[in-house]
C-alpha cells in the first residue's frame, strides 16, 4: 500500500501533462509566430490547460482577434482548425494594417507642437517598416506617447501639466488615424526653499547653504538633479561614503518645495590606499597620485574623479574601488585597476592624382614603460620618393588626464607635412580639389596592422 501513493501522484502528473494543449499560429507576414504568443501573454492559459474543443478553439480566436486589432490590424480575421485532441491552429488573414497619421498637439506654440508631435510618435518608430514611411498605429502606444509628453513637461519645470487625446479620426481610405492632443502646461514652477529632514541639527543648516543658489530657478529636472549632486558630493566628500540621501517633492501655491531625507551614518578616515591589477604600470606612479588622500576623512568624490582620470588615459580597461573596516573610524581602500593593450600599429594607403601613393604607417603607445606616458610617432612616403616622418616625446598622461590622440607636434616639419598630407585625403575623399583638380581617396583602412598587446 505504501507505493500506491507516489504511483496515484505520478498518473497525476501525467494526465495533467498530457491535458496541455499547443496553439499554434500561421498567417502572419511582418511578425513571427513567437511575436504574437508573447503579445498574447497568459490569455491562452486556460485554452492550453484543457483539451482541444470548438469552444477553447472559438476562445482562442477571439483572444487573438482582439490582440491583432490592438496593434492596429482593424481588419483581421482568424480562423480555427481543430488538429488533434493536443492542438489548436489558428490561422490570420492580416488585412490591412492602420498606420499613425498627423499628429496634432495644441496648446503650445507652433515650434513646440512639432516637436512635441515628434516625441509622441516615438514609441511607434521601433516597428516601422521599410515598405511603409508611416508607422503602425497601435493602442498600447497612445498611453506610453502621452507619459513621454508628460516627462518633457515636467523635465521643463511644468509639474502640473496635463496631457489628453482629445479626438482621433480613422481615415478609411488612406488606413491612417489621425490624432489631437490637448496640452494644458500650466505655470511654471521654480524651486521654493527646501524642507530638510536629519537627525543631525548642523546638516540642515550646511544644505540649505548648498541648496540657496538653486532656490527661485525654474524647477527643470536638470536644476534639481544639480541641486541634489550637490549634496551628495558635499557629504561623500568630508567621510560619509554611506550617507543615505533621499530628495522627494511637494507642489503647493505653483512652488516645487524639494524634500531631503538625510542620514550620514558613521563618519570614516581613510588610512590606505591599496591597488592590484597592475602588470606592466609601475605601481609607484599610480600610487602617487592618490597618496594624499590617505590619512584624511575618506573622501569618496575625488578619489572617483582620480579613477577616470586613470581611465581617461587609455592605459586602463576598468577601474573598481572596494572599502574594507580596519577598527573604530578607520578603513582602507582597494583600488582594482585592469591594464589596456596600450600599444597600437595603424597602417594606410591613400592616392591621389596630384601626389600619387603615399603610405603611411602610425604607432602609438599610452604606457610607455609602464608608467604611463604617451607617445606618438608616424612615418609617410609619398610617390615623389619624400620620407616624412615623426616620433613625438612622452606625454605625461597622467597628469594631463587624456589619453593620447591628434596628430604629432606641428612643431616638427616632416610630421606635419605628413599629418597634412594625410588629412587632405581624408578632407577631399571622393570630390575635387583646388584648381589642379586634385581626387583624393583612401584606399587603406586604419587599423590594418595587428595591434600590440602591452
Amino acid at each position: 500500500m505504501k507505493y500506491l501513493c507516489p504511483i496515484a501522484v505520478f498518473l497525476c502528473m501525467a494526465c495533467v501533462v498530457m491535458a496541455e494543449t499547443r496553439v499554434r499560429i500561421i498567417g502572419m507576414r511582418g511578425t513571427s509566430e513567437a511575436q504574437v504568443i508573447e503579445m498574447l501573454g497568459d490569455r491562452l492559459e486556460h485554452v492550453r490547460s484543457s483539451d482541444a474543443s470548438t469552444s477553447r478553439a472559438d476562445d482562442a480566436a477571439f483572444l487573438l482577434r482582439q490582440v491583432l486589432r490592438k496593434e492596429g490590424y482593424a481588419d483581421v480575421e482568424v480562423a480555427w482548425k481543430i488538429v488533434s485532441r493536443s492542438e489548436i491552429l489558428l490561422t490570420v488573414h492580416e488585412g490591412g494594417r492602420l498606420s499613425l497619421g498627423r499628429v496634432r498637439v495644441n496648446g503650445v506654440p507652433s515650434a513646440e507642437a512639432k516637436r512635441l508631435a515628434k516625441l509622441y510618435a516615438k514609441p511607434t518608430q521601433k516597428d516601422r517598416s521599410f515598405v511603409s514611411p508611416l508607422p503602425p498605429f497601435r493602442e498600447a502606444d497612445i498611453e506610453t506617447g502621452l507619459s513621454y509628453l508628460r516627462q518633457d513637461l515636467n523635465a521643463q519645470g511644468y509639474w502640473g501639466a496635463e496631457v489628453l487625446l482629445a479626438a482621433r479620426e480613422v481615415d478609411a481610405g488612406s488606413g491612417t488615424v489621425n490624432l489631437t492632443i490637448e496640452v494644458r502646461p500650466g505655470t511654471r514652477q521654480r524651486i521654493a526653499t527646501p524642507r530638510i529632514v536629519s537627525p543631525d541639527p548642523m546638516v540642515i543648516s550646511e544644505v540649505q547653504a548648498l541648496v540657496k543658489p538653486y532656490v527661485g530657478l525654474a524647477a527643470t529636472t536638470g536644476q534639481l538633479n544639480a541641486m541634489r549632486l550637490e549634496v551628495e558630493k558635499s557629504f561623500t566628500s568630508q567621510g560619509y561614503p554611506d550617507a543615505k540621501i533621499s530628495m522627494s517633492r511637494a507642489q503647493e501655491a505653483g512652488q516645487f518645495i524639494p524634500e531631503f531625507f538625510i542620514d550620514l551614518g558613521p563618519r570614516v578616515r581613510l588610512d590606505h590606499i591599496h591597488i592590484t591589477g597592475l602588470v606592466r604600470t609601475n605601481y609607484n606612479r599610480i600610487a602617487q597620485r592618490v597618496k594624499n588622500l590617505e590619512g584624511e576623512w575618506y573622501d569618496e568624490v575625488a578619489l572617483n574623479k582620480r579613477v577616470r582620470s586613470f581611465l581617461a588615459t587609455g592605459a586602463f580597461s576598468s577601474a573598481r574601488i572596494e572599502r574594507s573596516p580596519i577598527a573604530g573610524d578607520r578603513i582602507d581602500a582597494t583600488l582594482h585597476l585592469e591594464e589596456a593593450r596600450a600599444r597600437q600599429i595603424s597602417l594606410a594607403a591613400g592616392v591621389d592624382s596630384y601626389q600619387g601613393v603615399i603610405l603611411r604607417a602610425s604607432y602609438a603607445d599610452r604606457n610607455l614603460d609602464g608608467r604611463v606616458l604617451g607617445r606618438r610617432g608616424v612615418l609617410a612616403h609619398e610617390a615623389g620618393g619624400a620620407l616624412l616622418g615623426h616620433l613625438g616625446r612622452g606625454v605625461d598622461l597622467l597628469h594631463r588626464g587624456q589619453a593620447l590622440v591628434g596628430p604629432p607636434g606641428a612643431g616638427n616639419r616632416a610630421g606635419h607635412q605628413a599629418h597634412l598630407a594625410f588629412q587632405l585625403l581624408l578632407d577631399h575623399f571622393g570630390q575635387a580639389a583646388g584648381p589642379a583638380g586634385r581626387l583624393g581617396g583612401e584606399l587603406g583602412v586604419q587599423h590594418l596592422g595587428a595591434q600590440l598587446g602591452a
